[in-house]
């Protein structure tokens, strides 16, 4: 098999996933949405900067998130634009990303329910392909699980 025939395989088979006939990794279309503890995340952010009175400054992800498990999650934000992350100390060799966040002008007006998103986000190789379904605020996004009013009123 040619590089050529490889690379149109991996693309014809990624929305099931294929294990790359190069390298022996998983390629794989995966489907995402903001769900609510990670809406929660979000607006533990947007009250982080409120507090402080600094939407320029990047926080940690220790102090924004509730749950310890699953940080991963909280980057994906980034293909929605409503957190950018800090760029690492490319001499630090010890992490892979700096773990520093700040929410973004969209991200605030989402927070705020000024403005919606699209529900899912379609992404490969942690890039986005496409937008898909309706268009949601984080109200819907905390699905009933969160008090929103309460989330804001902390």
């Amino acid at each position: 098999m040619t590089l050529e025939e490889a690379k149109q395989e991996v693309i014809a088979n990624r929305d099931e996933g294929i294990t790359c006939p190069c390298c022996g990794q998983l390629a794989k279309v995966y489907k995402r949405l903001v769900y609510g503890s990670m809406a929660v995340d979000l607006i533990r952010l947007y009250q982080k900067h409120m507090f402080d009175d600094d939407w320029n400054k990047y926080y940690h992800i220790s102090k924004v998130r509730t749950v310890t498990a699953g940080g991963g999650d909280f980057a994906k934000f980034v293909y929605w634009g409503l957190v950018e992350e800090q760029q690492k100390d490319p001499d630090d060799l010890s992490k892979r990303t700096s773990g520093f966040w700040r929410i973004t002008n969209i991200g605030k007006a989402f927070v705020e329910k000024k403005t919606q998103i699209m529900k899912y986000v379609i992404i490969y190789d942690s890039n986005v392909l496409r937008f898909e379904g309706d268009l949601v605020d984080i109200e819907s996004c905390l699905r009933g699980k969160f008090n929103y009013q309460e989330l804001m009123n902390r």
